[in-house]
């Protein structure tokens, strides 16, 4: 069946893939339509955005609710589209480029005007040079989470292409440096981040001392700057490139993958977005764009599925929590693609960093875990929470620069301010909240699980108490790349910590520890140790603990085995306590190389460096410090 329409030859197409495909002399188009009223495509010239005409489908072209249609000898490249339904006009889910929003912050048209959203042809090959996603493991990651724009948005960042997936390119020598293997993106598909065309007045000195720099004479747009909403998923944001966003981002991802560093992308999906539609816009990404893995945030998840689909089997998928027994049947992967992600070890660690009451038992019991049939991703800041720097300057949040009357955001943040409420010149005060990051790195580099830290986080970075700044396209989300050198110390440790956990795997292993003996030795892979050696108390009061880990590695260019022995001495007291150490072998001597509370600033120490311990009994651990030993 042949239609004809003007000039537009017309022929039934095929029903998948759905969207736009290119084929031999023509374009084939499969969108899904219900209902009996006149459906077709509406066509834009490219340059003004005029309307060009419409090609209605013929129902007989209709395979269920699919209309495939097939133009054959089509100028697709001076066009624009989108579909309609009587009076009712829509964008190609299934768009592959989205115009209209190419300019950050400009936002599009309501009415079909210069600047409306339509969809665009894209059919551009792409030399991906034999690149091939890495499926890396979770015990030999670090993931670090950003936002595209926020990250190289700042002046300070001295990049070219500031704010764009070019601008994180800039940027790898940095992420390489601190030893990053995995990037989580915000949402990076195409959204409209203008939520309200209607400006706010902002009036209130307060609010404007929180605004470094009034971007619109006074007037705050209403912003979506995180993009969690509903999109257009199978398109890269087009105000995240420069000329070419499609070609930018996979130059992105295909540069990361050079170094080794993997791409997860976080997705927002809303409780009404079908099954399907879920599962063909992971598959597109995995094809086409090469990515390492997904984060998913929303409503109903299709979890079953996509942990089920033999072409994500190896696709890293991170959510909240996952049923096991129903997607394994008894079985284990064989490889760990799912990572539980979600806030239980955040609160618990907040909480035993502070010196909160009865926490001991939490704290160990996430220090240890690491399941069989899935990764655990471990953090103390997220984005939508108080960063590293402000976890230990504020209580209480300040989110009055958003307009909402300070109503929004977590009222809870299991933060201590460590004396004083934001600001302060206090030197004493200043000490503390140094003091109180590194412990907070400790934990989190010393946990079992996959660590994960929030761009910006290695070197201090505030949003001066904002932990919900969804609105803020400016210099309190943006990261100020000034404070790598005014809070050096605090990058220089993260770094350190990072290779620590890196050169020994019994800091990072596969399975969750059992408290078993390791290789005959008498020594359990992991212990807990109080006043007396292997008696922990759990009470409580008790803010003190230490744990030892024992386990074999592999050293030298023979990669030949020994065993490995740390004891971490955790004081979240106020009071300095002493902690029992174990006896070690003969030929062991405990040795220190980490203390947060090191009075020279050396605060890990190298291999050959660490300090042999002259009572190798008994550890005397300051207030608010961690130390680690190993055995030598």
């Amino acid at each position: 069946m042949e239609s004809k329409n003007r000039k537009w030859k017309l022929k039934k197409g095929a029903p998948y893939p759905l969207g736009m495909s290119k084929r031999e002399r023509g374009i084939n188009i499969a969108v899904s339509m219900k209902g009996e009223e006149e459906s077709g495509m509406l066509l834009y010239e490219k340059k003004s955005g005029r309307l060009h005409g419409k090609i209605p489908f013929p129902k007989e072209f209709r395979r269920g609710d699919i209309y495939c249609v097939f133009i054959e000898d089509f100028s697709y490249e001076k066009f624009h589209y989108n579909f309609y339904t009587k009076d009712h006009i829509f964008v190609d889910p299934y768009a592959k480029k989205i115009a209209g929003n190419e300019v950050w912050g400009r936002g599009a048209d309501k009415e079909e005007g210069r600047n409306f959203l339509r969809g665009a042809f894209y059919f551009e090959s792409y030399d991906w040079e034999g690149d091939e996603p890495l499926s890396l493991s979770y015990e030999e990651s670090l993931m670090y989470l950003m936002h595209i724009r926020g990250f190289s948005r700042h002046a300070s960042s001295k990049c070219e292409n500031k704010g764009t997936f070019l601008g994180v390119i800039e940027k790898i020598p940095h992420l390489k440096d601190l030893g990053i293997h995995q990037v989580e993106l915000m949402p990076i598909y195409e959204f409209e981040e203008i939520m309200d065309q209607e400006k706010k007045e902002v009036k209130d000195k307060k609010i404007l001392e929180f605004l470094e720099e009034d971007p619109m004479e006074n007037n705050l747009p209403s912003m979506n700057y995180w993009g969690f909403v509903p999109g257009y998923y199978f398109a890269p944001k087009a105000s995240y490139g420069r000329r070419d966003s499609i070609k930018e981002l996979k130059d992105m991802i295909k540069e990361l993958h050079k170094n080794k560093i993997e791409v997860i992308l976080q997705f927002y999906f809303s409780e009404k977005m079908m099954e399907y539609y879920i599962l063909d816009v992971m598959k597109y990404w995995v094809l086409e764009y090469h990515i390492d893995g997904v984060h998913f945030t929303g409503g109903d998840i299709p979890l079953k599925a996509l942990a089920t689909d033999p072409l994500l089997s190896r696709t890293k998928i991170l959510y909240e929590g996952f049923p096991m027994e129903e997607i394994y049947k008894g079985e284990t992967p064989i490889y760990r693609n799912l990572a539980e992600y979600n806030d239980a070890y955040m609160y618990d660690m907040r909480k035993m960093l502070k010196g909160d009451e009865d926490q001991l038992k939490n704290f160990v019991r996430q220090t240890r875990k690491n399941y069989e049939k899935a990764g655990v991703i471990n953090y103390l800041t997220n984005y939508n929470t108080f960063t590293f720097m402000d976890m230990v300057s504020y209580i209480y949040k300040h989110n009055e620069a958003n307009l909402e009357g300070n109503r929004d955001g977590r009222d809870y943040n299991a933060s201590w301010n460590c004396g004083v409420e934001g600001k302060t010149k206090k030197k004493s005060i200043l000490k503390l909240r140094k003091k109180q990051i590194r412990n907070g790195i400790s934990i989190l580099m010393l946990s079992q699980g996959t660590p994960l830290i929030v761009s910006g986080d290695e070197f201090g970075n505030s949003q001066k108490g904002n932990n919900n700044p969804y609105c803020q396209d400016n210099e309190i989300s943006w990261l100020n790349w000034r404070l790598m050198e005014s809070n050096r110390d605090i990058y220089q440790f993260m770094k350190q910590m990072i290779e620590l956990r890196r050169e020994h795997p019994i800091l990072h292993t596969k399975r969750e520890m059992e408290m078993f003996e390791s290789a005959q030795k008498g020594f359990p892979d992991v212990s807990y140790h109080s006043e007396a050696a292997w008696f922990a108390k759990f009470r409580e009061y008790d803010r003190y603990i230490g744990i030892m880990y024992s386990g074999k590695m592999k050293e030298g260019a023979d990669g030949k085995e020994r065993e490995d022995f740390f004891y971490v001495a955790y004081n979240f007291h106020w009071n300095k306590n002493s902690l029992a150490l174990p006896k070690l072998p003969r030929d062991r001597k405990w040795h220190l190389c980490v203390n947060t509370d090191d009075e020279t600033g050396n605060y890990v120490r190298k291999k050959g460096e660490e300090i042999l311990l002259k009572n190798q009994s008994l550890l005397e651990v300051p207030q608010r410090t961690v130390m680690v030993l190993i055995g030598r």
